[in-house]
């Protein structure tokens, strides 16, 4: 309608403005239609009184009106973290620019024709991301769960968060289960070439998930009505490393449930295909063809069978030559103190029918101390490549099953 603009200063008003601009990943335009439209400066400009449909009709069906809304492209230099110093791109030479496209949006409002369906007083999001609040809807139905209304939400937008931090995402998971319960969650995933100028790359996950079930669990055959063994249901995984100076590698994870069966009932591939979730921390170091490691392993799942280290310390040595690489030497050496914990029983009867102790399976605690070498002579004989071997270990247990100490000398 009128438009007023400062070339120096980057600075213009336009009133009654209406625009198309395309968007990524979308076929069509959006249609931006606004009261005032005021470029405060070069990276930042202002709408008041505003919607943003992908209609084009004159009076669109559908749109989302805003009170006032902002948007900034925020251009800050790529550097290197190794060097401190700008990247350049390899194509034309030129200094890395990394854009922050970020908008704010306060008294939003969803209409349909002239109905408001849904209100929100600020949003604040990375234009980057391709959707608002809600991520994804999933509606199932079957005869364990009932009806089911599963949804995640983008944390960062809910909280008015707009500079995420580089590398991270994370989600809200509310979640309806008609037979079961509300089932409530959040993920946090994260990945980043340094951390705290500690030298070298981190990433990680933090996954909660829990239900307070009033329903049974169904895992098939004879268990198919088992009662939780806890009214408030959850599991958290933690999964944490970061590489270090000197090759050196730190690890950490925590593998909390809250009872025997939830794993197997909620989350059926990671029971099925995934490692046992278990809590420790191991700080590793690799170079060439050795490594050593510091290990310690804590059980917080009583009901099943597993083996606390406090500590373990594990020193390899893979494929060494000797005598001008004529014998190749395999080296393994641990030494550790270790308490195994027997999987407590399970409480319903149901459940019971079918569980029994292997017969290794006694509580014991001790010092584990081992150490085997192998020695290979690899001989090539025509088109037959034969490796004569010699291998051998020294080992100790502090307690066997019997509760005796147990020293073995193997060949």
């Amino acid at each position: 309608d009128r438009m007023y603009y400062d070339v120096r200063s980057h600075v213009g008003l336009v009133l009654n403005a209406e625009m198309l601009t395309p968007v990524p990943n979308y076929q069509g335009l959006l249609r931006l239609r606004a009261r005032v439209l005021q470029q405060l400066s070069r990276e930042q400009f202002l709408v008041q009184d505003g919607f943003i449909t992908s209609s084009r009709l004159g009076v669109p069906g559908y749109r989302l009106q805003v009170g006032t809304a902002t948007f900034e492209d925020r251009q800050t230099p790529v550097t290197d973290p190794a060097t401190g110093l700008p990247r350049l791109d390899p194509q034309t030479g030129e200094p890395l620019i990394e854009h922050d496209r970020l908008a704010t949006a306060d008294s939003n409002v969803l209409w349909i024709d002239d109905l408001p369906v849904f209100f929100w007083p600020h949003i604040a999001t990375d234009l980057t991301e391709p959707s608002f609040y809600i991520r994804r809807v999933r509606l199932k139905n079957d005869s364990v769960f009932g009806t089911q209304v599963l949804t995640n939400w983008d944390m960062y937008q809910l909280l008015g968060l707009t500079r995420k931090p580089s590398g991270s995402d994370w989600d809200l998971s509310v979640d309806y289960l008609s037979q079961r319960g509300l089932g409530h969650g959040t993920s946090f995933t994260y990945s980043s070439p340094a951390l705290l100028d500690l030298g070298g790359a981190t990433s990680g996950l933090i996954d909660y998930w829990g239900i307070r079930d009033y329903g049974f669990d169904n895992l098939g055959l004879d268990r198919r009505r088992l009662s939780p063994e806890a009214d408030y249901r959850h599991r958290l995984l933690v999964q944490h490393r970061q590489e270090l100076p000197e090759n050196l590698q730190l690890s950490v994870e925590v593998g909390w449930l809250s009872d025997r069966n939830f794993l197997e009932e909620y989350f059926k591939r990671e029971w099925n295909e995934l490692k046992d979730q278990t809590t420790g921390i191991e700080l590793k170091r690799i170079r060439d063809n050795t490594s050593w490691s510091a290990t310690a392993d804590y059980d917080l799942n009583r009901f099943f069978s597993q083996t606390d280290w406090l500590p373990r310390l594990d020193h390899f040595w893979l494929g060494q030559p000797l005598l001008g690489a004529a014998l190749t030497w395999y080296e393994h050496t641990s030494l550790g103190y270790a308490r195994f914990h027997r999987a407590t029983r399970p409480r319903d009867p149901a459940d019971q029918v079918n569980f029994a102790y292997l017969p290794w399976e006694s509580t014991a605690a001790g010092e584990r101390l081992l150490t085997r070498h192998e020695i290979d002579w690899p001989l090539q004989l025509g088109p037959v490549k034969v490796v004569p071997y010699a291998l051998g270990e020294a080992a100790r247990w502090g307690e066997d099953i019997a509760g005796e100490p147990v020293n073995r000398l193997y060949w």
